[in-house]
């Protein structure tokens, strides 16, 4: 095999995602199915899909090294040395600037965000939340527990004194 064939751009024309192979156009010739390089190993596995269409660096013919960018698919804007982009094509993006100690994350209207953990979840540091807050199970804040819809409230005196229950929609 000469050199210069050694690596060679093409495009997808086929794609298997479920077994992370593609077949690629180099030059007019379009190739069998060939596996696309990941970091993967044994304790992590990132996957980044290939599309039809994309263009892709063909290693010895025998292995796709991924895609590249071109005029139809730039680098995305705010790319630097310092910043891990991933800008999805629906328009979400997450970032990290490990200059500015900065984690960005953009979700696109209606798209949701789950994080599970049985272990639980820890915050530290001031939260904001603009928007409605949804709270199921026992809350407690610095260790009092905060009343539930269904618990009983006292009021100690004024017109109103007595054992209340909290309704749904009470404010």
């Amino acid at each position: 095999m000469q050199l210069d064939n050694l690596i060679q751009a093409g495009t997808v024309v086929e794609a298997d995602a479920n077994r992370a192979l593609v077949k690629v156009n180099v030059l007019g010739a379009v190739s069998d199915w060939l596996p696309i390089l990941m970091q993967a190993n044994s304790f992590k596995k990132h996957w980044v899909g290939l599309r039809v269409g994309m263009q892709v660096l063909v290693l010895a013919n025998r292995y796709v090294l991924g895609s590249i960018y071109n005029k139809d698919c730039a680098e995305p804007s705010g790319a630097s040395d310092t910043t891990d982009i991933q800008d999805y094509d629906d328009g979400t993006l997450i970032s990290y600037d490990s200059k500015a100690h900065h984690l960005d994350v953009h979700l696109v209207a209606g798209a949701t965000l789950s994080v599970q953990s049985t272990g639980g979840i820890n915050f530290k540091g001031d939260v904001t939340l603009d928007g409605a807050l949804d709270v199921s199970g026992i809350t407690t804040v610095q260790g009092k527990a905060v009343a539930r819809v269904g618990d009983h409230v006292s009021v100690s005196s004024g017109s109103s004194a007595g054992s209340w229950p909290i309704a749904e929609g009470s404010r």
